[in-house]
C-alpha cells in the first residue's frame, strides 16, 4: 500500500499546481461502456469482456480534468495445459479509479491524456478446465487469488460538449501494481486494455 500512497500524493500536488479553484467549471455525472481484453504475463489467450459502470468528473480547469469511475474489472489468463486442453482463470473486482487527465483543445473537441491509481476488491476468482483430460476431477473450483488489488492506469481518448451533454471515447491499459495470486507478482501481471465509451451530463 506504500506505492499506492506516493501514487496519491503525487495527484495531490499535480491537482493543487494545475487547478486555478476560482476558474473550475460544472461536474459532470457519466455512464460507462467498456470492452476490455485481459491477458497475464503467462497467458495464451486474451479474455474479452463487456463491463458497465459510473462516474464523475470534477476540478475542470482550462487544463485538467479529475475523472473517477467506479464499476467491474476483469482479470484472466488461458493456457494449455496438456493434449490441446485448457486452463482458464476469471476474476472479477469492483473497481475504483481516479485519474488526472490533460486536456488539449481541438476545435469542437478535446482530447486528453491521463493517469491514475486503481483500487479493486475481489468479488469472485474462480478457474475451469476445458478439454479431454484422464483422471481430472477438478474441472471448476476456485481461483487461490488476493482480496485486494492495487493498478495503474494510463489512457488517452477525447470528449466534446453538445449543450450539457458530454460524450467521451477514449482507450485505457493497465496492471496490478500489486499481487494478484498470493505466491508472487510476476507470476501473474495482468493486463488490460479497454476500449470505453461514456455519456455524461453537466450540472
Amino acid at each position: 500500500m506504500d506505492s499506492l500512497l506516493k501514487i496519491v500524493y503525487v495527484l495531490f500536488l499535480l491537482i493543487s499546481g494545475f487547478v486555478d479553484t476560482e476558474k473550475v467549471r460544472a461536474q459532470v455525472v457519466k455512464t460507462n461502456c467498456m470492452l476490455s481484453s485481459n491477458w497475464s504475463n503467462n497467458g495464451y489467450e486474451k479474455i474479452y469482456k463487456i463491463t458497465y459502470g459510473v462516474g464523475f468528473e470534477s476540478f475542470e480547469s482550462k487544463k485538467i480534468i479529475v475523472s473517477s469511475n467506479f464499476g467491474l474489472n476483469y482479470k484472466g489468463q488461458q493456457y494449455p495445459i496438456y493434449n490441446g486442453s485448457m486452463f482458464e482463470a476469471n476474476i472479477q473486482y469492483l473497481e475504483l479509479n481516479t485519474t488526472i487527465r490533460y486536456k488539449i483543445p481541438m476545435n469542437s473537441m478535446c482530447v486528453f491524456v491521463g493517469i491514475g491509481p486503481s483500487i479493486n476488491w475481489r468479488i469472485k476468482s474462480e478457474y475451469n478446465v476445458s478439454g479431454e483430460i484422464d483422471d481430472c476431477y477438478y474441472r471448476n473450483g476456485e481461483f487461490r487469488t488476493m482480496s485486494n488489488m492495487v493498478e495503474l492506469l494510463f489512457e488517452t481518448g477525447l470528449y466534446k460538449d453538445l449543450g450539457r451533454i458530454r460524450t467521451e471515447l477514449f482507450v485505457s491499459y493497465r496492471n496490478n501494481m500489486t499481487k494478484v495470486i498470493p505466491e508472487t507478482r510476476t507470476g501473474f501481471i495482468g493486463h488490460s486494455l479497454l476500449f470505453n465509451i461514456s455519456l455524461g451530463y453537466k450540472f
